[in-house]
């Protein structure tokens, strides 16, 4: 096993988390105060770290007007639309609409870098997209207002874009030899101020929870599932690219699902059981016929 399916192998167990760790963070907090600290850490673990292991280059306005706009499609904004799709439609909606990165950061490489797509991700992205509608089907078939449906929707496509247009960014930062945990610290506060802003402009307070499950969920969303698996995600894009990158989005809630046959006694039916094997072949698809290519 190679260091990018090691890279891909971490991230994808980090992401699979994310969503048992979030609901200790649900409650009267606003989302954007929960965000705010969430991201707010793991700039600041990100930046000593930064400090103690590599030197930060000279950058220019330009890459600072960048590094905010990534911080705002990655690290903030795309956080934001994300939770309120939750608030308007079941979060294996908001699953599957995500796991459509694959495909949108494919489009969006040949659209900014002029990259061929690849047919093997495209084609083991569709599959694992279908993989994880089946993984959801429970959920899926559930009744939806259909105003919220389409307003759910709507912020999770708005949300998935700004993901894919954050990764092109990061993308762009790696072509230009910026450090990945240089970008990604700095990008993750760029997103903490751009939440503060929001907060205040909100009238919110900062205040927040201080119980064991909460802290321990912030810390936890913070130093593992914000700070490392994205220095691991986004060097996984610098060496693999963003379409190879974004198969984590049709695995993790294959991980999140595991999660939850453990932690809260999911039972799996027999969709779900399919759906976790096609997430499993299309993701073969993607790697291993892909690097077949290559090789020939």
């Amino acid at each position: 096993m190679n260091k990018n399916n090691l890279l891909l192998l971490a991230t994808i167990f980090l992401w699979g988390t994310v969503w048992y760790a979030i609901k200790f963070q649900l409650g009267d907090t606003p989302i954007a105060v929960s965000i705010f600290y969430r991201i707010l850490l793991a700039a600041l673990v990100l930046l000593a770290w930064c400090a103690a292991s590599c030197k930060i280059p000279r950058l220019g306005i330009k890459d600072h007007a960048y590094l905010a706009l990534m911080g705002l499609l990655l690290f903030s904004s795309n956080y934001y639309c994300f939770y309120l799709a939750t608030g308007h439609i079941k979060s294996g909606l908001v699953s599957v609409v995500f796991s459509t990165l694959v495909l949108v950061n494919s489009l969006n490489k040949r659209l900014f870098f002029r990259e061929p797509i690849s047919k093997a991700v495209v084609l083991g992205g569709m599959m694992g997209i279908i993989g994880v509608a089946l993984l959801f089907s429970g959920e899926l078939n559930a009744a939806h207002d259909v105003s919220a449906l389409g307003a759910g929707i709507c912020y999770a496509l708005l949300g998935t874009y700004m993901v894919s247009a954050g990764n092109m960014l990061s993308a762009r930062f790696s072509k230009h030899n910026l450090p990945v945990l240089a970008s990604t610290a700095l990008g993750l506060s760029y997103g903490a101020v751009l939440c503060a802003v929001l907060i205040v402009w909100q009238g919110d307070s900062f205040r927040i929870p201080l119980t064991i499950p909460y802290l321990s969920s912030l810390l936890y969303l913070s130093l593992f599932c914000t700070a490392l698996a994205f220095w691991l995600y986004l060097t996984l894009v610098k060496n693999s690219g963003p379409d190879k990158a974004a198969l984590a989005t049709i695995l993790f809630p294959l991980v999140a699902m595991l999660v939850s046959s453990v932690l809260e006694d999911y039972v799996w039916s027999a969709p779900a059981v399919l759906g976790g094997v096609l997430i499993l072949v299309g993701y073969s698809i993607s790697l291993f016929f892909d690097r077949h290519k290559q090789a020939t």
